[in-house]
């Protein structure tokens, strides 16, 4: 007979849900340079800090509906004290904090200012 060894370690039993999605999402942009965003994330410093996914779970619970994981600091690390669901519109008013500029969203930044500006000489 065989003998099948049983697993033993216990896993959170939520690999499917919103919020692991989220997790894994937030700790690739951080940790792996061939993921999108690495360069607006990991490239320029932000680390993902949550040691597993039950730490990360306590620390914001339940998706809501119509939100998104935010950086309270949008400057500091996916960690402890810095990591709450929010709302687009409220995320909206603490982007664009980044000392560094990606350079994609630079030169996407410069042509709109320059439509601006010809729109603005228009009227």
């Amino acid at each position: 007979k065989c003998y099948k060894q049983q697993a033993t370690h216990k896993t959170h039993g939520m690999s499917n849900t919103p919020e692991y999605n989220v997790y894994r999402s937030a700790m690739n942009r951080c940790r792996n340079p061939k993921k999108d965003y690495y360069e607006l994330y990991g490239g320029r410093g932000i680390r993902f800090l949550f040691k597993s996914f039950s730490e990360f779970y306590t620390e914001v619970g339940k998706h809501p509906k119509g939100c998104s994981l935010d950086r309270i600091n949008c400057n500091g690390h996916y960690e402890i004290g810095n990591v709450q669901w929010a709302s687009k519109i409220f995320q909206a008013r603490n982007r664009n904090c980044s000392k560094k500029p990606c350079p994609k969203l630079g030169a996407v930044f410069n042509m709109l200012q320059a439509k601006h500006k010809r729109f603005q000489q228009v009227k």
